[in-house]
């Protein structure tokens, strides 16, 4: 008896609905550094779990990516 082994095509996972830090240095390919100040400046708007843990809403997220769309179509 053969087995025939099927691979399936890997599939995007959709964002968890709180991303950290780490994961918006991944995904906007940007430093730690750059994304604290970006969070800081209210750019990117984040929020405390506990005393030091940071988390950002996906909404958030994707309202930060569009506004990057916007202020780059606005300019000539």
């Amino acid at each position: 008896m053969t087995t025939t082994a099927t691979i399936s095509k890997p599939t995007a996972e959709p964002l968890p609905d709180l991303l950290t830090l780490e994961d918006l240095v991944e995904r906007l390919q940007l430093s730690m550094s750059t994304i604290r100040r970006l969070v800081t400046a209210g750019e990117i708007p984040a929020f405390k779990l506990g005393a030091r843990v940071l988390r950002v809403r996906r909404s958030d997220y994707e309202a930060y990516l569009e506004s990057l769309g916007k202020s780059q179509t606005g300019r000539g």
